[in-house]
C-alpha cells in the first residue's frame, strides 16, 4: 500500500476542503449529535453512511474499506429507523368506543396505541339497557369490564329484608370489577412469592403459567361483597389460584356500553407483558381508590367510628398560630432521610428523584395545629411527609387519618386533578399534629411536568394509588343502610 509522504514541520501543507460528498455526510453526523430523537438519530447516521459511501465510490476511487465499513453502518440505521418508523404509524381503532376509551382511560397508564389495539381485539364491547343488570350477586368474575358510556350501579341484597342496597355508582370511564381484580393481583403476587420462598429462587412473572384454571372450583372461592372486601383473605391459598366470587350486583341505570375482556385470556395475555401488568394495575389501583375516596366523602352517610377514635373537632386548634418555613434550613440527616424515604415510595431512577427533587420545597411546621388546608378548599399542593405527622380528615367529625412518614398528602386531590374530567375531591382538612418536614409540589406545575415524561407519570400515579388505597381501605366502613339508600 503506498504511504503517506512525511513532511518535515517547515514543508507541512494546507489541503483544499474535501468534497461536497465529504462535507454533508459530516453535516450529517453533526445533527445527529445534536438529535433528542431516536427515529430522527437513526434516520441521519443512515444519511451520513450514504453520503461516505458515495465518497468513497465517486472520489476515492473505490475505496473498499470506506465503502465496507459505511455501507454496514447504513443497513444497520436503516433497519433500526424501519423498525421504529413502522412502531409509531398511526393505529386506528376499530370502533370509536375503542378511541373514546384510549384517549380518556388507558393512554394515562403510558400504554401505546399498538398494545391497546391488541387488548382490544381479545376483548368485545357489549350493549347494555336501562335495568339491565350486567354482574350477577354470587357468580364468579369472569371478566373485566370498563364503562364507555352510561352508567352502573353496584348494589348488594340484604339478606335479612331481601332489600338492594346502593354501595357505589360506576360512572363512563370507570372500571367495573377493579376491586376483585385489584384482589386478584394481591393474590397472585403471594403466590409468587410463596413459591419462590419454597424453591429460593423469585419468578419475573406476575401471573405463573399454568395457574389459571379454566373451571374453577366455586368451594375455593373468595367473595368480594364490596370495597371495603380487598385484603388478605387470599393468604391460606398461596399455593393456588382461587377464583373470585362477586359478592355485588351490577345494574345499569341508563343505557349502556361497556368494554369486557375474559379474565383468563387477559391474564395469559400479559403474563409475558409486564409493562401492560404495571399499566393495568395502575388503572385498576386507582379506580378502586376513587371508589373508596366517593365513600368517604359521601357527607350524607353517617360515620361509624371505634370507641376513643378521635375526630377533627376534637383535637384541632385552628386558631393557634404556626410559623411555616420556606425552604428553610435543614440539617444534611433530615434530607438525606427524605430522599430514602421518596426513592423507596416511588422506586425511580436516581435522575427521576433528582427531577421530581429540584421541583419540589422543603417546607417545615416548628409546631403543632399549623393548618396546611382548611375543608371545601382547593389543595393546591401535593405533599410528601418527611419527619413528624400530618393529619387529614375527609369531612367535619370524620375520623383522622396520621399520615406518617413516608406517605404521600393531597394524593387524592392531585390524582383528580391529574384525570382531567372535572371530578375534583377538595374538601380535605390538613394540618400537623407534630412539629414536622415535608416536601411540597405544586400541583399545577408538577403535572405539566408529567405530561412530558410518560415514564415519571406512570411511575408517580402508580405510587399515588397505592397510596390512595392504603389509607382509604384503613378507614372505610360498611355504611348503615338508610331509606335513600335503598332501590
Amino acid at each position: 500500500f503506498p504511504t503517506r509522504p512525511s513532511y518535515t514541520r517547515s514543508k507541512m501543507m494546507v489541503l483544499e476542503a474535501n468534497h461536497w460528498l465529504y462535507q454533508l455526510a459530516n453535516v450529517a453526523l453533526f445533527l445527529s449529535f445534536i438529535s433528542t430523537d431516536v427515529l430522527l438519530l437513526r434516520i441521519v447516521l443512515a444519511i451520513a453512511a450514504l453520503f461516505f459511501v458515495l465518497w468513497g465510490i465517486l472520489i476515492l476511487d473505490i475505496s473498499v474499506d470506506t465503502i465496507v465499513w459505511n455501507a454496514v453502518f447504513l443497513m444497520i440505521n436503516s433497519s433500526f429507523a424501519a423498525q421504529i418508523a413502522y412502531s409509531r404509524r398511526p393505529i386506528k381503532f376499530v370502533r370509536p368506543e375503542h378511541e373514546d376509551l384510549y384517549e380518556n382511560v388507558f393512554s394515562k397508564s403510558g400504554m401505546s396505541r399498538l398494545d391497546f389495539k391488541a387488548l382490544c381485539e381479545l376483548g368485545q364491547l357489549k350493549s347494555l339497557l336501562n335495568g339491565q343488570r350486567l354482574v350477577e350477586e354470587g357468580s364468579e368474575m369472569n371478566f373485566l369490564s370498563v364503562v364507555s358510556s352510561g352508567s352502573l350501579e353496584a348494589v348488594k341484597s340484604n339478606r335479612r329484608t331481601g332489600e338492594m342496597l346502593r354501595l357505589n355508582q360506576i360512572n363512563r370511564h370507570e372500571f367495573v370489577e377493579s376491586p376483585e381484580w385489584t384482589l386478584l393481583v394481591s393474590q397472585q403476587q403471594k403466590a409468587q412469592q410463596h413459591r419462590a420462598a419454597a424453591s429460593k429462587r423469585a419468578r419475573p412473572s406476575l401471573f405463573p403459567v399454568g395457574s389459571v384454571p379454566t373451571t374453577p372450583s366455586p368451594a375455593n372461592s373468595v367473595v368480594i361483597t364490596n370495597l371495603d372486601d380487598v385484603d388478605d383473605r387470599a393468604a391460606p391459598h398461596l399455593d393456588r389460584f382461587v377464583p373470585i366470587i362477586m359478592g355485588i350486583c351490577v345494574v345499569c341505570v341508563t343505557d349502556a356500553i361497556v368494554m369486557q375482556w375474559p379474565v383468563i385470556t387477559l391474564t395469559r395475555y400479559v403474563e409475558s407483558r409486564p409493562h401492560l401488568i404495571t399499566a393495568l394495575n395502575l388503572l385498576t389501583g386507582f379506580d378502586v381508590s376513587l371508589k373508596l375516596l366517593r365513600r368517604s366523602v359521601s357527607e350524607n352517610a353517617p360515620v361509624l367510628r371505634t370507641p376513643g377514635q378521635e375526630t377533627a373537632e376534637s383535637v384541632i386548634h385552628p386558631t393557634v398560630p404556626s410559623p411555616l418555613g420556606h425552604n428553610v434550613w435543614l440539617t444534611a440527616d433530615v434530607k438525606q432521610k427524605g430522599c430514602k424515604l421518596l426513592n423507596a415510595r416511588l422506586e425511580m431512577p436516581d435522575c427521576d428523584i433528582s427531577f421530581l427533587l429540584s421541583l419540589a420545597k422543603w417546607r417545615r411546621a416548628r409546631n403543632p395545629d399549623y393548618v396546611v388546608q382548611q375543608a371545601h378548599e382547593d389543595m393546591p399542593f401535593l405533599l410528601f411527609v418527611i419527619d413528624g405527622v400530618i393529619a387529614t380528615t375527609p369531612y367535619p367529625n370524620a375520623p383522622v387519618q396520621r399520615i406518617e412518614p413516608g406517605n404521600f398528602v393531597g394524593s387524592c386531590e392531585f390524582a383528580s386533578a391529574g384525570r382531567g374530567d372535572g371530578e375534583r375531591f377538595s374538601s380535605t382538612q390538613t394540618w400537623t399534629l407534630q412539629p414536622s418536614v415535608w416536601l411540597e409540589w405544586e400541583v399545577a406545575e408538577l403535572v405539566e411536568a408529567l405530561r412530558h415524561n410518560a415514564g415519571l407519570s406512570t411511575a408517580i400515579y402508580y405510587a399515588l394509588s397505592g397510596d390512595i388505597a392504603e389509607k382509604y381501605i384503613r378507614v372505610a366502613a360498611p355504611r348503615a343502610p338508610s331509606a335513600e339508600s335503598q332501590i
